[in-house]
């Protein structure tokens, strides 16, 4: 099984333009950038 983006970005707990930004090497990610957990999250 391949790991996509998407897969990665809710491991990690951010949102897939982070993961995005992270592979690319852009600047504008952030450590401190965790989304928000959705409506159906038990947290």
């Amino acid at each position: 099984m391949r790991l996509t983006q998407r897969d990665i970005a809710r491991l990690a707990n951010v949102s897939q333009t982070t993961v995005s930004l992270v592979l690319n090497n852009r600047t504008a990610a952030s450590a401190a950038s965790p989304r928000r957990p959705g409506p159906g999250c038990s947290r």
